[in-house]
């Protein structure tokens, strides 16, 4: 059964906890879609950039260094290897550009 986002009564309409979550994403949604552009003015007379990459998992990382790397040729990226306890925290602090992390409860 899928969840409600109305309900009526005599007088007056009013939105279930789903709609409401889903209004509160969707204004995220909104407010990421003005930011974006805002943020990334500029950046295509960037011509020389740096990327740094950290991963628990060497595989899903290098396939998004090597596909990168071939689509933006001017951009170097340096690759480090972390366990997976560690990963989250860097990425989490943003000390890495990006972070792919495997979660260890799936990771066998």
């Amino acid at each position: 059964m899928e969840p409600l986002l109305l309900l009526s009564g005599r007088d007056s309409v009013w939105l279930t906890p789903a709609r409401e979550d889903f209004c509160d994403l969707a204004d995220g949604f909104v407010a990421l879609n003005e930011k974006v552009p805002k943020r990334v003015e500029g950046y295509d007379t960037v011509k020389r950039a740096w990327l740094k990459v950290i991963a628990n998992s060497s595989h899903p990382a290098l396939r998004i260094v090597a596909l990168y790397s071939q689509r933006h040729l001017d951009v170097d990226a340096n690759f480090s290897l972390f366990d997976w306890t560690s990963a989250p925290g860097i990425v989490r602090h943003r000390f890495a550009d990006l972070g792919p992390v495997i979660d260890a409860s799936t990771n066998g």
